[in-house]
């Protein structure tokens, strides 16, 4: 059974890391993948300064690398650090983003964010209280889903400055 869950784990591991190499180069400039439906060009642009821009991009940085830190962790039943670097992602960081910015976006958007750091907070119980590499790679497996989602709709766009 031990080996079982290590094979499972080895699989997950790669196939998140074939997922990031994949959306490292496409994620806002090329073609991400179409979970979607909507092509690439008919996207959903989100309007937003070069600042709160860079900020949501450094966010999905930090997901990745929660991503990587839980992935790695995971792979060595390590289930204390998947949790710690799963609360650093969870709902209570929402109080960092820039004033007014949450308030700016569009609701489906905002229920995007807000259902991927449920879930990030639900993955940190799990591993927390369950333990279970299983329970933690399907939760991952739907906050990937959500990811692959946003990605595919939409886009972040710098609006143009008032003259």
């Amino acid at each position: 059974a031990t080996s079982t869950v290590k094979n499972t784990v080895r699989f997950f591991v790669f196939t998140v890391i074939l997922f990031i190499a994949g959306c490292a180069g496409t994620s806002l400039k090329g073609n991400p993948p179409q979970a979607s439906g909507i092509p690439a060009g008919q996207r959903i642009a989100i309007l937003v300064t070069a600042e709160e821009r860079e900020f949501m991009l450094n966010e999905m940085r930090f997901f990745l690398d929660m991503m990587y830190i839980s992935t790695d962790a995971l792979s060595r039943g390590d289930m204390a650090t998947v949790a710690r670097a799963a609360r650093r992602r969870g709902t209570e960081e929402m109080a960092r983003e820039p004033r007014g910015l949450y308030e700016k976006l569009m609701p489906a958007y905002r229920i995007s964010i807000e259902e991927t750091r449920k879930q990030i907070d639900q993955l940190a119980d799990d591993a927390e209280k369950v333990g279970e590499p299983q329970a933690t790679i399907k939760r991952f497996s739907q906050i990937l889903y959500q990811c692959n989602f946003c990605h595919s709709t939409f886009q972040l766009r710098i609006a143009a400055s008032r003259p």
